[in-house]
């Protein structure tokens, strides 16, 4: 059952009930208790489905229309709009909460960038975070119950963090990808070496995920067979391997 059938369930059952006023008031109650549990307890489910959210306004504004502000179910129906509505500015609140009030000057290359190597380690890291940052934020919890990543329909059940899955294959094998086809032995140390430099970058922003994904491609049986050009970028920067131990 989906949140929009589970809702229209409890709509009907509040405004489809026939009997006396009490008992029609102690429906409600019971409707509105479970409502208010779930707006307390599972509210992404109303953040994130805009129509969901506006049929619970629209129902709440009904019983209130319906039996008057004074009523037993208007003020239960008037302490859940509230409740809402704070919920609705907590979520813009934490957003503020977790934007930056100014924003880093972006490290963009003179001229026309032609390749990976025309940009800063720092900008991409910045970029990748960013990307990476919308995909997380739109992860459902209930995507995290019971495993859905690896059910049949996982597709169904948990679009978001198999999104997140493909974007860290997609990363890894472009990593691996780009060391391994740049012929010239110099050009691919620097190649690698930017890599390198990328996950740094990376680890200073928190971003474990790509830097996790980056590793696996410089890792990759491809690229790690590549003795020449690994061994010439971990003699300059000593500082990669506690980096590589930590992260793979």
């Amino acid at each position: 059952i989906t949140s929009t059938q589970l809702l229209d369930a409890f709509i009907r059952r509040a405004m489809e009930f026939e009997g006396t006023d009490s008992e029609i008031h102690y429906v409600h109650l019971r409707v509105f208790s479970v409502l208010g549990q779930w707006i307390d307890n599972h509210w992404e489910d109303f953040r994130t489905d805009e129509t969901l959210l506006a049929n619970l306004e629209n129902f709440l504004k009904s019983v209130i229309d319906k039996f008057g502000e004074t009523s037993v179910p208007g003020k239960v129906a008037t302490r859940l709009v509230a409740k809402v509505v704070s919920k609705k500015d907590g979520v813009v609140k934490e957003v503020k909460k977790f934007g930056l009030e100014k924003a880093p000057n972006p490290r963009i290359p003179a001229g026309t960038p032609t390749c990976l190597l025309s940009w800063s380690p720092t900008e991409i890291a910045r970029q990748i975070t960013l990307r990476d940052w919308k995909l997380w934020q739109q992860i459902k919890p209930k995507e995290c119950i019971g495993l859905a990543w690896t059910k049949e329909d996982r597709m169904i059940l948990a679009p978001h963090i198999m999104e997140i899955s493909e974007n860290f294959n997609t990363l890894s094998l472009y990593t691996t990808t780009t060391i391994v086809t740049t012929v010239d032995l110099k050009k691919r140390q620097k190649v690698l070496d930017t890599f390198v430099q990328i996950s740094y970058e990376l680890f200073k922003l928190q971003n474990f995920n790509s830097v996790k994904a980056i590793w696996a491609g410089i890792n990759a049986t491809p690229s790690y067979r590549m003795k020449k050009t690994r061994e010439e970028v971990l003699k300059r920067k000593k500082w990669i391997l506690p980096l590589e131990e930590m992260m793979c």
